[in-house]
C-alpha cells in the first residue's frame, strides 16, 4: 500500500476507542489526529470501510481544510482499493476541492490505479494541471544554448558539449513543489517514451538562500538525498521518482548572472528543449511545460521506442 497522507498534527497518546471517537459532538482537532491516527491503522490492515467511516468523521467536521482534503484523498484511496470507483472519484474531487494539489502522487498512487480508466479522473486531474501550465512565456527557437561547465552534485563535471548529438531537456526547479512534481513526471513518462538514450535531460536545482560553500554543501546533500531516498523536506510532501541523467545546485547570487540565454527577465527558464546541435527548439518559463507542449517539439527529433 502506498503511503496515505498524514496530517502533520501533535501525535497524542490513544485513550478512547473509535467509537466514543466518532460519537463526541465536541470534536476537536486533537479528537481529529486521534480518530485519523485509529483509522490510519485500520487502512493499514485493509479494513477499509471501517477506516473510511473514521475518516469521513474528520471531514464533516474540519471540510475545506488542508486536514479535510488529506483525508478526502484518503477516502479515495480506500474506495478505489474497494473498486467503489464512482465514490472513489466523487471523494477525490472532494478533496481537490478542498486543496489537495499532488497531482504527481494522484497520478502515481496504487490504490488508485482501478479509477484511472474512469473518464471522470482525467477531467478531475485537469482542475488541478491546467492551472499549473498557464502564463509564462513559450519561446520558440532562439539560436545557440549558452554553454556551460559546472560540477554536479557528485562532484562529476559537466559541459554542453558533452550533449552534443543527442536531444536534451534543461530543467530549473526544486524538486516537492506541485509544478516541479508534475514536470518531473511528465520529463521521465517522455523519456520512457523516446528511450534515456535518446533523450538526455537535466535537473538544476536552484535556491536563493544561500550565498556561500558551506551553504552550497546543505543543499548538494539535500537534493542528494531526494535524488537517492526521494525523503521530503516538508511534512506530507510528496516526491516523485527522479531518473535525470545529473542534477546541479545553484544559487541564484552566484550562477545565476552566468546563466546567458538560459535565463529569461533574471530567472531561470524552467524548461529547455535543445537540439542535437545545441540549438534551442523551446523554451518555457515561469510556469511548467505541459507534457503536450513538450511532445510536440520532440516528436519531431525523436522516434518513439517499440511497444511505447
Amino acid at each position: 500500500m502506498s503511503k496515505k497522507y498524514i496530517i502533520p498534527l501533535m501525535l497524542v497518546i490513544f485513550t478512547s476507542g473509535l467509537v466514543s471517537l466518532m460519537a463526541q459532538d465536541d470534536f476537536t482537532k486533537e479528537d481529529a489526529t486521534k480518530l485519523f491516527e485509529k483509522s490510519q491503522g485500520l487502512f493499514k490492515e485493509k479494513k477499509y470501510e471501517e477506516a473510511i467511516t473514521g475518516y469521513k468523521k474528520i471531514y464533516e467536521h474540519f471540510p475545506k481544510t488542508k486536514m479535510g482534503a488529506n483525508v478526502a484523498y484518503n477516502i479515495a484511496c480506500g474506495y478505489g482499493l474497494l473498486n467503489k470507483n464512482s465514490d472513489a472519484l466523487e471523494w477525490l474531487e472532494k478533496a481537490i476541492d478542498s486543496g489537495f494539489t499532488t497531482s504527481a502522487l494522484i497520478r502515481q498512487d496504487e490504490d488508485l490505479a482501478n479509477v484511472r480508466k474512469e473518464a471522470k479522473f482525467a477531467k478531475l486531474l485537469e482542475k488541478i494541471e491546467s492551472p499549473m501550465a498557464e502564463d509564462g512565456f513559450d519561446i520558440e527557437g532562439g539560436g545557440k544554448a549558452s554553454d556551460f561547465e559546472v560540477d554536479d552534485i557528485y562532484g562529476k563535471t559537466h559541459k554542453l558539449s558533452d550533449y552534443k548529438g543527442k536531444v536534451f531537456i534543461i530543467q530549473h526547479m526544486h524538486p516537492g513543489c506541485d509544478i516541479c512534481n508534475k514536470l518531473i513526471l511528465d520529463t521521465m513518462e517522455l523519456r520512457e517514451k523516446y528511450g534515456k538514450e535518446n533523450l538526455k535531460a537535466i535537473l538544476f536545482s536552484f535556491d536563493g538562500t544561500f550565498n556561500d560553500d558551506s551553504d552550497r554543501v546543505k543543499k548538494r546533500d539535500l537534493i542528494k538525498n531526494l535524488v537517492e531516498n526521494r525523503k521530503p523536506t516538508i511534512a506530507g510532501q510528496y516526491i516523485p521518482k527522479m531518473d535525470y541523467d545529473a542534477y546541479f545546485v545553484w544559487s541564484y547570487k552566484t550562477y545565476v548572472p552566468q546563466l546567458g540565454s538560459l535565463r529569461f527577465k533574471e530567472e531561470p527558464i524552467l524548461t529547455c528543449i535543445i537540439d542535437k546541435d545545441g540549438n534551442f527548439v523551446y523554451r518555457k518559463t515561469q510556469r511548467a511545460a505541459s507534457k503536450e507542449k513538450m511532445d510536440k517539439y520532440l516528436s519531431k527529433m525523436l522516434t518513439p521506442v517499440q511497444g511505447k
